[in-house]
């Protein structure tokens, strides 16, 4: 025992020459091939990837790298390939993107007067995909100015950022730069940015990435499409039913242009063809007298008949304003199943003149009774027909009629017929006058009070004694009600410049024409 030990002893120089050799070689050891379980957390620090506010632009696969700029866990890029960084991880705190502004594609941030669109950045359009592989910087220098930044895809697959402020914008490889000043027609927007003095404002990104980084829109037959600031409007035109447009019922309304009996009209679109079962609301400018057609927007004049589809409408079954809805039956423009009601009415008073022409069953005609040579029934021939005679003269010649208005009278316009025939011919005129007073139950019968006297001037015609024939449409009936006496004033003013006939006019019938309601009151 005691020769080993001097023997260590001996050894002792030599033993710490080694020891001090290992200590100055641990300096340079290969921990991942000469260690064992390391543990660095009792190390004052650790760093194990490079840091920075911008990446290199060399790297190799497997290199990391700290972006000490970028917000809270979307810090972390790997090189995944030569030169090419990709951010790490999904960039959210463990649950991934919850929304459009989460995703980290083509997300724009500031820093000063940097502006940088971080990779990727994928854009598609149709069948084509493009993208830049390291992010994109937009760089403000130059005049001290205000504005913004556009940052968007164009059709041709750049990435663009646009200003057009007196500032210069310099971008890096991985865009370029334009001066619209705005997203131009067809852009996909990314962001914009404002800046204040040419630098960022760090609350002034707006993310306008649209989901998934794809916009597709087209605009087909009764859309219209307009873009303004990267944004796509879409509306619609005319030819559309919006629930508007049902609810105004214009939609189906035809304008009347004019006509009278033979009616145009315009809708809105116009009307390319006519089909059957087609409803139009129809407003004529005019009262019909009879007979009538109707052209829309130039398709061809039809027929307008009562609802049997064969007969034609009574005279004022159109009446001027009233909007009326007519069925096109393939051949024929049809009335809804009418209630309007034709009275007729005659003279039982004389005229104002005095003369008693008011002319009571089959007796013969003579001077006593207010007829002979040249007027409707000659000297001692027998009486066939009722008349009121209205001769020339310096004053007006007036009749009355009365009968009540329909408990079930619906309001609109009424229609006056006048019935009547000439003691000659030729080409001079009379004018008739018209006016009407309505009484209620309490009120003077004595005096009513006339609405204002309407005229109509026709002519004697070229035969006399045949019978002719003058409308009221619509007849002025202020002040009346359903239910109440009318009063029907009629008259003829030689006075008047437009009366040049001599002779005398004789009335002898009369027919009201009116709209009752289904239920009668």
């Amino acid at each position: 025992m005691h020769l080993q030990i001097r023997r260590l002893l001996w050894r002792g120089p030599a033993l710490l020459v080694s020891a001090a050799a290992l200590a100055a070689a641990q300096t340079t050891v290969d921990l991942g091939r000469q260690g064992r379980n390391v543990d660095f957390s009792g190390a004052a620090s650790t760093r194990p990837v490079k840091t920075g506010v911008t990446l290199p632009p060399l790297c190799s696969p497997g290199d990391m790298f700290f972006k000490t700029n970028a917000p809270a866990g979307q810090n972390l890029y790997g090189c995944t390939s030569q030169n090419v960084w990709i951010l790490q991880g999904d960039g959210g705190a463990g649950g991934g993107a919850s929304r459009t502004t989460d995703l980290l594609d083509c997300k724009v941030l500031v820093n000063g007067a940097v502006a940088t669109v971080l990779a990727p950045c994928n854009f598609a359009s149709g069948g084509e995909v493009y993208a830049i592989t390291a992010e994109a910087t937009a760089t403000l220098s130059g005049a001290s100015t205000n504005g913004t930044v556009y940052f968007y895809w164009d059709a041709s697959g750049r990435l663009v950022a646009d200003e057009n402020t007196a500032a210069t914008l310099t971008c890096n490889a991985s865009c370029t730069t334009a001066s619209t000043g705005g997203f131009p027609f067809g852009a996909y927007p990314v962001a914009t940015a404002t800046f204040t003095g040419s630098t960022f404002d760090a609350s002034g990104v707006t993310d306008r990435r649209a989901f998934l980084s794809t916009k597709q829109v087209e605009c087909g037959s009764g859309l219209t499409c307009t873009e303004s600031q990267g944004v796509t409007s879409i509306s619609h035109d005319g030819s559309l039913l919006t629930r508007t447009g049902a609810q105004s019922g214009g939609h189906l309304v035809c304008a009347p242009s004019g006509g009278t009996d033979a009616y145009t009209c315009a809708m809105e679109p116009a009307l390319v063809g006519y089909a059957g079962h087609m409803t139009v609301q129809f407003v004529p400018d005019v009262s019909n007298q009879g007979a009538a057609t109707l052209n829309i927007d130039g398709l061809g004049a039809r027929s307008i008949k009562r609802a049997d589809g064969s007969t034609d409408p009574l005279d004022g079954e159109l009446a001027a304003g009233r909007q009326v809805a007519l069925t096109y039956d393939g051949a024929a423009f049809r009335l809804p199943p009418s209630t309007k009601v034709t009275d007729y009415l005659w003279f039982r008073t004389q005229t104002s003149n005095g003369t008693a022409n008011v002319f009571a069953g089959n007796f013969a005609c003579a001077a006593t009774n207010g007829c002979g040579a040249g007027g409707p029934h000659g000297s001692g021939e027998p009486v066939r027909f009722w008349s009121a005679s209205y001769p020339d003269g310096t004053s007006a010649t007036a009749g009355i009629l009365s009968t009540l208005l329909p408990g079930n009278w619906d309001g609109a316009a009424i229609a006056v017929k006048l019935h009547w025939l000439s003691d000659g011919s030729g080409a001079e005129s009379v004018v008739w006058k018209l006016a009407t007073a309505c009484v209620a139950p309490g009120e003077s019968l004595t005096s009513p009070a006339f609405n204002p006297a309407q005229s109509q001037t026709a002519a004697i015609g070229a035969t006399a004694g045949a019978l002719l024939q003058t409308t009221f449409s619509p007849v002025t009936v202020t002040g009346c009600a359903a239910g109440e006496e009318i009063h029907f004033q009629i008259a003829r003013d030689p006075a008047d410049p437009s009366d040049d006939y001599a002779g005398t006019a004789y009335l002898s019938a009369v027919q009201v024409i009116w709209t009752r309601n289904a239920t009668m009151q």
